[in-house]
């Protein structure tokens, strides 16, 4: 069985993290993780953190995924797989969004993105394979989005510094028959390698990883070790 972690922060890409890549490798190899999603935070706020002109969109997208790009480099000797991720926010309110299983064109042009709001983004996503999670939501500013929009929602965020209301997000996908995940959601050493999901094989890829959670192919867990039932 291999352990995977869904929601994760680089001190590289995300103004709120904390951690170098070499830190992060070095605590979920302790933690005994074989695979690591990478969800640097993709926002106008972020963008400006990064210094970033989002009219170039070449020099934008490599300023996001900079952290995953060298945890992914580093990792590699270490036998753990990295995936590639986003914790996406739109323009008009504070929901967040973990998406996986996209190919890196889908996230050519932010600024539109993060003008255009999830309705519209959704069916580009899935043009490109990717999936739609939505993250804590129902942590203080946040709303549940529209099902019809949404791939899955993350029902267990350990979060230590929020308030996320699990139950509530267990009980609306539940409600909605969407997938669930747990997650971190590390942004620092006291709340790295908490949670995630289990799996019998270990995803060679992120487009291995997203067919996974569609079919629902995994469990999710906490720690200390408790395996959830959804």
């Amino acid at each position: 069985m291999y352990k995977i972690e869904t929601h994760l922060h680089t001190i590289v890409s995300s103004s709120c993290g904390k951690l170098t890549p070499e830190e992060i490798l070095l605590g979920y190899k302790k933690g005994g993780y074989k695979g690591l999603v990478v969800t640097d935070h993709l926002n106008r706020s972020a963008a400006r953190h990064l210094k970033v002109d989002l009219s170039d969109k070449k020099e934008a997208y490599k300023a996001f995924f900079q952290g995953f790009l060298e945890l992914e480099k580093i990792s590699r000797d270490e036998e753990i797989t990295t995936y590639l991720g986003a914790e996406l926010r739109f323009d008009d309110n504070q929901n967040d969004f973990l998406i996986y299983g996209f190919t890196p064109d889908l996230f050519y042009d932010l600024d539109t993105i993060f003008k255009e709001g999830l309705a519209k983004f959704y069916p580009k996503a899935k043009a490109h394979g990717a999936i739609i999670i939505q993250a804590h939501p129902f942590r203080n500013g946040c709303f549940l989005a529209e099902s019809e929009f949404l791939d899955g929602i993350e029902a267990f965020n350990l979060n230590i510094r929020h308030e996320n209301n699990n139950a509530d997000a267990y009980k609306a996908a539940k409600k909605h028959h969407l997938s669930m995940i747990s997650g971190s959601d590390c942004h620092r050493s006291n709340n790295m390698a908490l949670g995630g999901i289990i799996t019998d094989i270990l995803p060679k890829d992120s487009s291995e990883l997203t067919h996974m959670i569609k079919r629902k192919k995994y469990l999710n867990f906490t720690t200390p070790v408790e395996y959830l039932d959804f």
